[in-house]
């Protein structure tokens, strides 16, 4: 995967990210410990990709970088799921 596809892909996973956040706002706003829970964990991926992001960019600016090597650098790994207990 090139650094621009990596960096695509991880500007759509925030999107994403802050989507599903956007939709917990009622239940977190409520004090739900499930959606806080999963609020917390989607806060901090959103947190982890921003630095990753963000370093990325100021590096290379969506161009690989003399530092890097041959190899772009990847986003941070996404932890496991949880899904399927809140809905």
């Amino acid at each position: 995967m090139s650094e621009e596809d990596a960096l695509r892909r991880a500007r759509e996973e925030l999107a994403q990210l802050e989507a599903q956040r956007l939709q917990l706002s009622k239940d977190v706003m409520e004090g739900r410990p499930e959606a806080l829970e999963e609020d917390e964990q989607l806060r901090q991926r959103i947190v982890q990709l921003g630095h990753w992001l963000f370093k990325s960019e100021k590096e290379g600016g969506g161009r690989p970088s003399m530092s890097e090597g041959p190899r772009a650098p990847q986003p941070p790994p996404v932890p496991p799921d949880n899904e399927g207990g809140a809905a």
